[in-house]
């Protein structure tokens, strides 16, 4: 999970709490940690944040796209999503939740995403 709000990383991690099959491997705060900890702990998704204090999102997202086995992406901002869906095609995003409607799209997403094949 990578967002600098550590509230909604503390709720987001509440509410994953309560899928089966789910274990949050890991939390950042800003892009170039989530690339550094991504490497290392392999996850087969990140919960990712447009707006980062480093770098964008969307710029790790993109970084990620190119590795040789990318872990599925899944957006997450308080912004609307809509300018942000040609960018979530080409990256191979799962998709885009707005913060403020995480419980009630986010979890759905995720039960989904549990069926996807790993890349």
């Amino acid at each position: 999970m990578v967002d600098d709000n550590r509230n909604f990383l503390a709720a987001a991690q509440d509410a994953l709490a309560t899928l089966d099959g789910v274990v949050v491997v890991g939390h950042s705060t800003c892009g170039c940690d989530a690339l550094a900890q991504v490497e290392v702990l392999k996850p087969d998704m990140v919960l990712l944040d447009i707006g980062l204090p480093d770098i964008s999102g969307i710029t790790v997202g993109l970084q990620l796209s190119t590795w040789a086995q990318p872990p599925h992406i899944l957006f997450v901002s308080l912004q609307d999503g809509t300018g942000y869906a040609a960018m979530q095609e080409e990256i191979g995003a799962m998709g885009f939740v707005n913060k403020a409607n995480f419980v009630t799209e986010l979890l759905p997403l995720l039960e989904t995403a549990m069926h996807y094949p790993t890349r």
